[in-house]
């Protein structure tokens, strides 16, 4: 890609939440409605969403990704919703090299569309603004140091006005969200998620790379890791292979009792 002087671009991770986002009346919908008019305007995203693993990293590759509708038992609306923001084969193989220069095996994936992680949000972010979006898979495997490397090997994108953005979950354990909408936040995931926010706002990268065993209710908080490691990715970023980098919560809400819709920003 084309570099560009400046301004270098943040780095944003958030929490997606229900794949019903676009249509809930919730205060994680409104922020991220309001968050693109607070961003530098990107000329390109590159989204690390939860929702795809790979053996290797992967980067979409077509022009015109299509819309994966990931999921299943909801509304008819939901699956009419198509993502029309092109792709950029560019940044692909711009994202791919990044990568295998520093070691870290990567391929193009021409075929693969984007899936809700990416589109959920980011047709909310940047509505019909024509902005290319290619998307990165995560590690099938890889631990969270190995993202926190993923998102510091990607980190000279920000130079190139790039936004990196990060797609994910501060707290995500299905079997405990109330479903009713009754009753508040429950009390572990309120803990994890402070705990979460203490260290991202201290740029302690190692202890959040340490969250399974140093975290309180770690193992409530995520029994699986993908949800979590994009926050690792957007911490690598941000830090560029540095100490940390201390990051901004942008956003604070709970949906469901227990579901984090926190977001964050690294300038």
């Amino acid at each position: 890609m084309t570099e560009i002087a400046s301004p270098q671009m943040p780095v944003v991770f958030v929490s997606h939440g229900s794949p019903m986002l676009p249509f809930e009346d919730i205060p994680a919908r409104k922020f991220l409605l309001g968050l693109g008019a607070k961003l530098p305007q990107p000329t390109a995203v590159l989204c690390i969403s939860a929702h795809w693993e790979s053996p290797v990293a992967r980067a979409t590759g077509a022009a015109a990704p299509k819309t994966i509708h990931d999921f299943a038992g909801f509304p008819k609306a939901l699956y009419e919703l198509q993502f029309d923001a092109p792709g950029s084969p560019e940044l692909a193989a711009r994202a791919v090299a990044l990568l295998k220069d520093a070691g870290i095996a990567a391929e193009i994936d021409a075929q693969r569309g984007r899936d809700h992680g990416c589109w959920n949000p980011l047709m909310l972010v940047f509505p019909q603004s024509g902005i290319p979006v290619v998307q990165l898979s995560l590690i099938d495997g890889g631990d969270a140091a190995a993202h926190l490397k993923l998102g510091a090997a990607l980190a000279p994108l920000r130079q190139e006005g790039v936004l990196i953005f990060c797609s994910g979950g501060a707290v995500h354990n299905l079997r405990w969200l109330n479903r009713d909408g009754r009753g508040g936040t429950v009390d572990w995931a309120a803990e994890f998620d402070r705990w979460v926010d203490q260290k991202i706002a201290a740029g302690d990268a190692a202890a959040l790379a340490q969250y399974r065993d140093q975290a309180p209710n770690a193992t409530l908080a995520h029994p699986s890791e993908e949800h979590f490691l994009p926050l690792l990715v957007a911490m690598g970023a941000a830090s560029n292979g540095g100490t940390g980098a201390k990051g901004k919560r942008l956003h604070d809400s709970f949906n469901l009792g227990s579901l984090s819709m926190a977001a964050y920003e690294w300038r």
